[in-house]
């Protein structure tokens, strides 16, 4: 049984306690009664990008919690449900900071696919389209109409390829031409 110290805390950003060494180890730096670094499997540090966009706590009794951490944003909206979120919902922030958590700025979203759904009509709308009737090219990055895109049964989102007409034909002469590029260098 591990103990665990209460003012160092694991060096991974988990914000969990760090266990205490209960040998000396001069190979791993470990010294017995003091803190080790991380706890077990801890044994990296993570990525800055996750830990400073959300915030975390420590509620290891929570539904929602792994390995006793849970993002605060999820805390904060299974307490305004009343009830713990259901396993494939989704927290979104209103105005795209993760670390502004107040109630009127999370929407409890049903699955990532409407997730992304809301963050892509945020896209449409900070470029000047109407998500409604228009859509984000990513080749050409411009705002064009949706009917300026094929339908594709398979996008939940908009039903729309993530391409335009334009860019689409550029893409498949490139594709055309190129077979031909190579069989006229193979016969030089």
């Amino acid at each position: 049984m591990s103990v665990y110290s209460e003012s160092a805390l694991c060096q991974c950003g988990c914000g969990l306690p760090a266990p205490v060494s209960r040998q000396h180890d001069t190979k791993r730096g470990y010294r017995r009664g003091e803190p080790k670094r991380f706890r077990g499997g801890h044994n990296y540090r993570r990525q800055p990008a996750r830990d400073a966009r959300y915030k975390q706590t420590y509620a290891p009794g929570h539904p929602n919690a792994s390995g006793g951490v849970i993002f605060e944003h999820v805390l904060i909206a299974a307490s305004v449900l009343g009830h713990a979120l259901p396993a494939r919902a989704h927290v979104h922030h209103v105005d795209g900071n993760g670390r502004n958590n107040a109630h009127t700025n999370l929407v409890i979203c049903e699955d990532l696919a409407y997730h992304k759904l809301l963050h892509y009509r945020t896209k449409v709308r900070a470029f000047g389209g109407n998500p409604n009737t228009e859509k984000w090219c990513g080749d050409c990055h411009q705002i064009r109409l949706l009917t300026a895109f094929n339908v594709m049964r398979g996008n939940k989102s908009t039903g729309r390829q993530s391409v335009c007409r334009e860019c689409s034909k550029r893409r498949d002469k490139a594709k055309q031409r190129q077979p031909r590029e190579t069989r006229a260098e193979q016969a030089a």
